[in-house]
């Protein structure tokens, strides 16, 4: 009701909200509302904790990094709680080695995966060396290519996948397009236990030839 102004409590008991608590007023124990009548609601409240439908909260107090969880004891109970190692190592159905002194039981193999672009200028039909992936036990390389002639302002963009064991090297291109027709041709040979990726013009004017890889090493 939104005002009790100019009635009488006969007619107005029923709609007030009380506290089963017969010594008076809101304690340390949960206790029900009710309303005049005396019917229960669900809810229940103390000076330091709150109860619905019997789930209680809090069920301890929270601490720093804690989140808040059903109770595996009291079904009933919400809880503050924070991750232990034991909880993770369950989890994980494994024991990882995150803490100083730990060790892994068999060996794991760390790859490295970098990012790099290089641009260069192509002015012949010779061809011409743009980027050089660099491997001493081989990997595996993305290649993002663009040509742009600097007359026309043609573009010709490709994808190649490159992989190498350092000795020998296979290449596939892939997603070819441009504007006007291509302007060369992309290959991958080796040098050493590097990879020279290589472009050839198809006609001798200024190009910028970019070139970005992510590589796997």
């Amino acid at each position: 009701m939104s005002s009790l102004y100019g009635k009488t409590p006969a007619s107005t008991y029923v709609s007030l909200l009380t506290v089963a608590n017969t010594s008076g007023g809101f304690d340390g124990s949960l206790r029900f509302i009710e309303d005049g009548s005396g019917l229960q609601t669900p809810l229940q409240l103390s000076t330091s904790a709150i109860a619905l439908n019997g789930m209680v909260w809090p069920g301890a107090s929270a601490t720093s990094g804690a989140y808040l969880r059903v109770s595996p004891i009291s079904s009933n109970t919400l809880e503050w709680y924070n991750f232990t190692a034991t909880d993770v190592t369950t989890a994980l159905g494994y024991t990882p080695a995150n803490q100083a002194g730990g060790s892994f039981t068999t060996p794991v193999a760390i790859m490295a995966s970098t990012m790099q672009t290089q641009v260069t200028q192509v002015t012949d039909t010779s061809v011409a060396n743009v980027f050089t992936f660099t491997t001493t036990n081989g990997g595996t390389a993305k290649v993002l290519c663009q040509v742009r002639d600097a007359v026309s302002n043609d573009l010709h963009s490709e994808e190649m996948l490159i992989v190498t064991d350092g000795s020998v090297v296979d290449v596939t291109g892939f997603a070819v397009v441009s504007t006007q027709g291509l302007l060369g041709t992309f290959d991958a040979e080796m040098s050493g236990s590097d990879v020279n990726i290589t472009f050839q013009a198809t006609a001798a004017s200024n190009k910028t030839v970019t070139v970005v890889t992510t590589s796997v090493t």
